[in-house]
């Protein structure tokens, strides 16, 4: 199977791969339910409505944000999909609730550009840059990392941005070969 053929698009995003611990946050989720062809719609709303509701909340703006968003079945809906975006800190004095990342390997890529099209960035690293690091993802939150006290947070439209986007993987190997 080959990733897409893009001739409009620059180039490929580059990825590191890097190892995360286990960390704890405090965040507050957002919950919507879509199906795979509305999830970057879903996605961006969701991310927009968690991202107004922070900045409200926040004197100065936060060092770190993290943005985690996980995705399952939705049992009431065939083909349906639940999103859960969770705006995050590390800062325990904040309020809301005991978020867990997962210890492990971690795609690394950097976007900067403006907010709406951070998620035209995200599907171009799912179906094309991801198949070829030949990896595949696997359980685990999506991870955006947001520094907005360097400027720029994702509460208004054509914001410029720049971001960490960290996708769970574990790398493919080859199949052992019998001698």
């Amino acid at each position: 199977m080959q990733p897409p053929l893009r001739l409009s698009e620059g180039p490929l995003p580059q990825a590191d791969i890097v190892t995360l611990p286990a960390m704890q946050l405090v965040g507050r989720s957002q919950r919507g339910n879509c199906t795979l062809g509305q999830l970057p719609h879903s996605k961006h709303e969701l991310r927009q409505h968690a991202w107004r509701q922070m900045v409200r909340t926040q004197a100065e703006p936060p060092a770190v944000v993290y943005g985690l968003t996980s995705l399952e079945a939705d049992s009431r809906q065939r083909g349906g999909k639940r999103i859960v975006y969770t705006v995050a800190l590390a800062d325990e004095q904040a309020e809301g609730e005991r978020v867990l990342i997962e210890q492990g390997d971690y795609a690394s890529f950097v976007y900067q550009g403006r907010v709406e099209e951070l998620q035209n960035f995200i599907a171009r690293l799912y179906d094309t840059a991801i198949p070829m690091m030949k990896a595949v993802r696997r359980p685990g939150q999506d991870i955006e990392r947001f520094y907005p006290a360097a400027g720029g947070v994702c509460n208004g439209a054509s914001t410029a941005i720049r971001c960490e986007y960290l996708i769970p993987i574990r790398r493919m190997t080859p199949p052992d070969v019998a001698l």
